[in-house]
């Protein structure tokens, strides 16, 4: 939950120090808890710690394990199919061959994308897990963004306000001009530390919507922003529901000595479903002097809360949403994968 500030420069922040609520709650919807992925998967294959996960069009996952540097594919009902072996694609490159993130995203283009940080790069895969290419360098960022062509976007920072740039190509997309990175409640001198560079990988989400349009989402004031490939915006709004508010004010302000440098981020683990067009993203709430609930709200693509839902039987647990598999919510707890149902 907490993002570190890094050295660099100011750039463009806005700290809002007292928002205002606009949306009303509804009661939360429970998920039912219907199974956990084992830890053993077949006879040798084991989850030691896996830290994403993607879907193959509502049916197969995938699930990457940080110590192993593998990808396990499993089908729709969690049976283990196939392991991925992303060391083996950089050959002959010296590479630290365990412990290393990489993040999983399944494209429209049905192909599997592979992002390496540590090495730098994106790898692309094929349904039966064969490498197909592995692009040149790809800047140190916290996602890409995979149209459904297969294009590979990359946010940058141009002119004061970022762009998404092809990674083939000298051609950018998407352009927000003077692009403000906004906090709640933060002091300017808990932000400051961000360059603008920075302010881009560790505030926003980024996420491709099937008629063009690209979704950015601000972690840290909450701002939802919808634009169309021309640059215009559509929609940009701030999503702050009356508890979530109230209940991150009430944090930041019971941590402030302990704080620091550092940010929590109002919402987090956003993730889009291009099929219902929803962006579901979680939070935690303080029930009382020591209780806590991890939620996920769904907004539609034109900000209406359309629902929450609270994982039942795991108050007071880290839960950590990593990806939906049709009524299926996979989350992470203690390095164990839950499945969780949404009821009908």
């Amino acid at each position: 939950m907490l993002a570190a500030c890094l050295p660099g420069s100011q750039s463009h922040i806005t700290v809002i120090k007292n928002p205002k609520a606009n949306i009303i709650e509804k009661p939360a919807i429970p998920l039912k808890h219907v199974r956990t992925i084992p830890l053993r998967l077949a006879n040798n294959v084991f989850n030691l710690d896996p830290i994403s996960a993607a879907v193959e069009n509502d049916s197969n996952v995938y699930l990457y394990d940080k110590f192993l540097c593998q990808v396990r594919k499993l089908d729709r009902e969690y049976k283990f199919l196939d392991t991925i072996d992303i060391n083996s694609a950089y050959k002959s490159w010296k590479v630290k061959k365990t412990r290393r993130p990489a993040f999983l995203k399944y494209g429209r283009d049905n192909r599997l994308y592979i992002y390496d940080p540590v090495m730098q790069s994106l790898l692309n895969i094929d349904p039966q897990g064969s490498l197909i290419k592995r692009p040149g360098h790809v800047p140190f960022v916290d996602q890409v963004v995979i149209s459904p062509f297969g294009i590979v976007l990359v946010p940058i920072v141009k002119e004061k306000g970022i762009a998404f740039k092809n990674l083939g190509e000298n051609a950018y997309y998407y352009w927000i001009k003077d692009f403000q990175n906004e906090f709640l409640f933060f002091k300017q001198d808990g932000a400051n530390q961000f360059s603008g560079e920075e302010l881009f990988q560790v505030c926003c989400h980024y996420d491709y919507c099937v008629d063009g349009r690209l979704i950015v989402f601000n972690q840290y004031s909450s701002r939802m922003i919808v634009i169309n490939r021309r640059g215009d915006q559509l929609f940009n709004k701030s999503l702050l529901p009356n508890e979530a508010l109230d209940s991150y004010h009430r944090e930041l302000a019971s941590r402030e000595t302990e704080i620091k440098d550092k940010v929590i981020p109002f919402f987090y683990n956003p993730f889009f479903d291009p099929t219902e067009k929803c962006l579901y993203v979680q939070t935690r709430i303080k029930m009382g002097t020591q209780q806590w609930r991890s939620l996920l709200y769904v907004f539609s693509n034109d900000g209406i809360l359309k629902k929450r839902m609270a994982f039942a039987g795991f108050d007071n647990q880290y839960v950590n949403f990593m990806t939906k598999n049709n009524r299926d919510f996979l989350v992470l707890v203690n390095k164990k994968i839950h499945v969780f149902k949404e009821e009908t």
